[in-house]
């Protein structure tokens, strides 16, 4: 059965078939862009995540750089204590060796006085006992010469110019008479 050929109809169904293959291209060019609209979104999804784990990154940088320099200023500050420590260790020795040295300078110093002190009271003793000797040397000196003056003649001369016996002018003179010194001594002491 065959059926009439319509010609409206057939121009009709012929426009239902270029219909059907522009709703099949439409439907392709659809679920192309439904894809690329997918992947616009997976891609513009993927970038959030991108800037997400790079601000995340930058953050752990930062705070990786910040904890890096604390630790850099705190081994730092650790080092410059260190090194306190050491200079103040280095004149704590120094003082306790300067102490050292004072203390066996004054113990020498003290031992040197002490000789010293000794050596001066020998000495003052020992000048003091000869002095006390001289003293008495001299005492028994002065006795002795004064015995000895008192035995002594008490002698009155004139002297005169002339060598020889004396002479009557002589008697005349108005000079003093010298007398020698052991007799003027002996006049003193009676």
């Amino acid at each position: 059965m065959k059926t009439r050929a319509n010609p409206e109809r057939d121009a009709l169904t012929e426009e239902i078939r270029g219909l059907k293959l522009q709703v099949a291209e439409l439907e392709i060019k659809i679920e192309a862009l439904t894809e690329q609209t997918d992947q616009t979104e997976e891609r513009n999804a993927l970038k959030r995540q991108i800037t997400n784990l790079e601000i995340s990154k930058a953050k752990l940088i930062e705070d990786n750089d910040r904890k890096m320099r604390e630790t850099t200023h705190k081994v730092g500050l650790v080092k410059e204590k260190q090194d306190q420590d050491a200079a103040h260790q280095k004149r704590q020795i120094e003082l306790a060796r300067q102490e050292a040295v004072l203390e066996v300078r004054e113990k020498n110093l003290d031992g040197a006085t002490a000789e010293f002190d000794k050596r001066m009271e020998f000495r003052e003793q020992q000048f003091d006992r000869q002095v006390a000797q001289w003293e008495q040397h001299l005492a028994d000196f002065r006795g002795m010469f004064g015995d000895a003056m008192k035995r002594l003649p008490n002698i009155d001369v004139a002297l005169s110019g002339a060598i020889g016996r004396p002479t009557a002018a002589d008697d005349d003179d108005d000079r003093p008479v010298r007398r020698s010194s052991r007799s003027r001594k002996a006049d003193d002491d009676s």
